[in-house]
């Protein structure tokens, strides 16, 4: 007579989906399992050892599975699941400043305002003329951006066509939650109508994504329809991104259809009381190999001519502290060592700032 002893354990099988997105560990897990003495089938196990992963962005915990198959062999197998999520860290205000052309709030003598950020002009631009850059910054109080805060990314804003449109992108690790977009012929909105007073809280801009984004990288709001020169401020809160498992689906896009405040016809709306605007004339257009900037003012004044590349960068700053009232004169401006082939022309009196946009007639920058 002869006996066969099996001894051969069972075999378990793990879940092959071992990985797990901002949910909680399953209360139960079920394994596999087969074997040449038993029909095999369905285990389950329940979390043990749950412990934080050293990156601190996922927590691990083991399910232990016993099984023993009808000839008496017993078999044992763990099997571990990440549990990873998203943390995000370090939420700040972020505000858009364009450098050329931009008005701190606390600094603006004509408001009285408390809270930091920027307040932009542009004008409408030509068909194929590259954004107005407005970099981004967060935490920057006192709208000292060299000093305090971060530059967290940029939004590009482009006027053609009577049509603004306006897009974040944040870099590195940023995400942002919400955003607030103000446009309009005064540099500030005003809170319930014209005789509420002007305001910065960014719940009362009339472009109002508002919260609730899916901590995105990219965000677009537009088309918002405008003519003549007007204001923008950007919004957003920021924060950094420290564990992600999550994938946002994009493009985000907001349409402001349904939005009321659209800014048209900004030259026949009463604006902000400012002193004599700032003016200039800016040749020859496209520029070569200088810029000539010719002006005329009324009053005593010094006036500053700055050349700014798309991205903000001073390329160049020239003082004329020797201009005479009522006279009409030339600031001449190299730019041929400059290698770009769109730049922005800001002159500042003490009456305020004037910006102009200026394109290149060569290849070969």
């Amino acid at each position: 007579m002869i006996t066969i002893v099996d001894t051969t354990p069972p075999a378990i099988r793990c879940p092959a989906d071992d990985t797990i997105c901002n949910v909680d560990f399953p209360v139960q897990l079920g394994a596999t399992w087969t074997d040449n003495c038993s029909e095999g089938g369905t285990i389950y196990a329940t979390p043990t050892n749950i412990r934080l992963r050293e990156d601190g962005c996922a927590e691990l915990a083991d399910y232990v599975f016993n099984v023993t198959d009808d000839c008496g062999n017993p078999a044992t197998e763990t099997c571990t699941i990440t549990r990873e999520f998203d943390k995000y860290e370090n939420c700040e205000t972020m505000f858009g400043r364009y450098a050329p052309n931009n008005e701190c709030f606390i600094t603006d003598d004509r408001v009285d305002f408390s809270r930091w950020g920027w307040t932009n002009q542009i004008s409408p631009q030509d068909a194929g003329a590259e954004p107005y850059v407005f970099n981004l910054y967060a935490g920057a109080a006192h709208c000292d951006y060299e000093n305090k805060g971060s530059e967290v990314g940029a939004a590009l804003v482009s006027y053609i066509d009577g049509e603004i449109y306006i897009t974040y992108n944040l870099t590195g690790n940023y995400v942002m939650n919400q955003a607030h977009i103000y446009v309009g012929c005064d540099p500030y909105p005003t809170k319930g109508g014209k005789k509420g007073g002007y305001t910065v809280a960014p719940g009362q801009y009339n472009y109002n994504p508002g919260t609730g984004l899916d901590y995105v990288q990219n965000f677009t709001v537009g088309p918002i329809d405008a003519t003549g020169d007007v204001h923008v401020i950007v919004h957003g809160v920021v924060c950094e991104a420290t564990c992600r498992c999550s994938v946002s689906e994009g493009p985000f896009n907001y349409d402001p259809e349904t939005n009321s405040g659209s800014p048209e016809g900004c030259e026949d709306t009463a604006r902000l009381a400012v002193p004599e605007p700032v003016d200039f004339i800016a040749y020859p257009v496209p520029f070569d190999e200088s810029i000539t900037v010719k002006y005329i003012y009324e009053y005593d004044t010094n006036v500053i001519v700055e050349i700014f590349d798309t991205k903000g960068t001073l390329v160049k700053r020239i003082l004329n502290d020797r201009y005479v009232k009522g006279t009409e004169q030339e600031t001449l401006i190299d730019i041929s060592k400059t290698a770009n082939q769109s730049l922005i022309i800001r002159l500042t009196t003490n009456r305020g700032s004037r910006s102009k946009q200026a394109f290149s007639s060569s290849e070969k920058r």
